[in-house]
């Protein structure tokens, strides 16, 4: 498993695969770009994300975003709906509807 990290110090001086490290520094979104060499083939999508933080920490969100969609599926990134009808039938007396609002928020 470790070994796809061991030819990373060589890819980074190969003349070949300049031009895929600069996008990969200047890119907005990392995780789109592809690996130089091998690296896309042969890194899981989890060793991607490790060598990819070492890289862009600034970006680890957005890669975190990516990662989750790509592994679990966009569902598990998207906030669902609310829906004020199912959530006031859901509560009771004794399980009332609170609503925090944010500094600045308008709830209408």
């Amino acid at each position: 498993e470790g070994t796809v990290y061991r030819q990373i110090p060589d890819l980074i001086f190969e003349a070949d695969y300049k031009d895929r490290w600069i996008e990969l520094q200047e890119a907005a979104d990392p995780w789109k770009c592809t690996l130089p060499g091998e690296l896309q083939e042969q890194m899981k999508p989890f060793q991607r994300l490790l060598f990819l933080k070492q890289i862009k920490e600034e970006k680890l969100i957005t890669m975190l975003i990516n990662f989750i969609q790509e592994s679990l599926g966009q569902v598990f990134t998207e906030p669902p709906l609310f829906n004020l009808n199912e959530a006031f039938q859901d509560s009771t007396c004794t399980t009332p509807l609170i609503f925090v609002l944010s500094a600045g928020a308008d709830p209408m």
